[in-house]
């Protein structure tokens, strides 16, 4: 059977678990951005094997990077709330 396994480094200013998970010895975390299907969160300090798979995957227009995107971070600076 699949091991999960989350190791919990911190939480980010919305009180939210920052984490690193792997399935067996396969990390999740790093599978989504080869894939295209996230972003890294925080910029500030993702790690450079990180930011690389980030790239290769915008490079090869996979999953998000197939069309026309704009980081979430992105969006709500050229969108703010209204209230």
């Amino acid at each position: 059977f699949p091991v999960t396994i989350c190791f919990y480094s911190s939480k980010d200013h919305y009180n939210r678990f920052l984490a690193k998970c792997f399935v067996n010895k396969t990390s999740i975390n790093e599978e989504i951005l080869k894939s295209g299907m996230a972003v890294i969160y925080n910029f500030n300090e993702s790690e450079e094997k990180m930011n690389n798979l980030e790239l290769e995957a915008k490079k090869q227009k996979l999953g998000i990077w197939r069309g026309a995107f704009q980081i979430p971070k992105e969006y709500r600076k050229s969108h703010p709330r209204k209230n």
